[in-house]
């Protein structure tokens, strides 16, 4: 069973700074998007139909959890069109990440 990889993902606390780094090596990332509710913001990288996302931390919450001391690749996200058919497929074979969760929200690719 292939499990297509949706996008890859940075924590980090300092998503201008981090973000000012990467595009200083030539990632051109999107306008800041927010996680309403999640005391979350990013910036995006796309790579064809992958994206790389740098995750600010901006409030406590939940997400904290996965802050470590640096800012470092976190994991990855795979695209589903059901996450616990897929995540109970992935047990089956041994393998785990967890809880599963379903997160949409708009992206805006062009910047407008």
């Amino acid at each position: 069973m292939a499990f297509p990889i949706d996008h890859l993902f940075t924590v980090t606390t300092d998503r201008e700074a981090a973000g000012a780094a990467l595009a200083g090596m030539g990632f051109e990332l999107t306008e800041r998007g927010e996680h309403p509710g999640r005391g979350t913001s990013n910036h995006l990288m796309f790579f064809g139909r992958c994206y790389w996302e740098l995750l600010a931390i901006d409030e406590p919450g939940p997400a904290s959890a996965l802050l470590g001391k640096a800012t470092t690749l976190m994991g990855c996200a795979l695209r589903t069109d059901d996450a616990a058919r897929d995540a109970a497929a992935a047990a089956r074979l041994g393998a785990s990440a967890g809880a599963t969760e379903a997160v949409t929200r708009p992206v805006r690719v062009d910047g407008q």
